[in-house]
């Protein structure tokens, strides 16, 4: 299944190995989101780079308005919508693709390492499951089918979209399917999640 991940980077960014490795099947569109000058990485295997402003669910609506990058889209199976203090194995992201397409999940998402700040205990890793289905999955690492996103389009156009606070949880209802969480694989989430963030959500 093609699959593009979208990720909103900035200089001050960590630069994890499942951004810029060779090895992978996968595709990247990093956004700039910062006011510096990013140079793009050559080195890398089918990169892109694009400049939109605002936090990530901002960029995703100003994304799915711009004609070029929603035409972009449609040349996928998947697309994806991560953050980028997330820390993950190239080909744990490839397999985990195979396993999504092979129950023909419409939307999911990796599970969180033992180690890996989780504001959902249900999201964290089992090792004794190949995968779970559910009734949502988190903002920060999701793929959506490329059939869902006129109807994400649609449900963006009607709101002033910031942050993704409340996406996850309408998320399966919005889009009339199962969400599926890929025990099998799991990333890992950098940054701690304080109550301060979630005020401000």
């Amino acid at each position: 299944m093609k699959t593009l991940i979208v990720v909103p980077t900035a200089k001050k960014s960590n630069t994890p190995e499942w951004m810029y490795t060779f090895d992978r099947n996968y595709d990247i569109l990093h956004i700039n989101y910062s006011d510096e000058h990013m140079l793009e990485h050559s080195s890398a295997r089918h990169y892109m780079l694009m400049n939109f402003k605002g936090q990530k669910w901002s960029i995703v609506k100003q994304l799915l308005n711009d004609p070029f990058v929603y035409e972009l889209f449609q040349e996928y199976d998947y697309v994806g919508f991560w953050d980028d203090d997330l820390i993950a194995n190239a080909n744990d992201i490839d397999n985990s693709i195979i396993v999504a397409a092979s129950v023909k999940a419409k939307m999911w998402q990796m599970s969180l390492s033992k180690d890996s700040d989780c504001f959902y205990p249900a999201l964290r890793q089992n090792p004794a499951a190949s995968l779970y289905k559910t009734n949502f999955i988190e903002i920060m690492a999701p793929f959506y089918h490329t059939s869902l996103l006129p109807r994400m389009k649609e449900f963006f156009s009607m709101y002033e979209v910031s942050t993704g606070w409340g996406f996850d949880v309408i998320g399966s209802s919005l889009f009339e399917t199962a969400p599926v969480v890929i025990h099998h694989y799991s990333i890992t989430h950098s940054c701690i999640v304080t109550g301060k963030q979630i005020g401000r959500a």
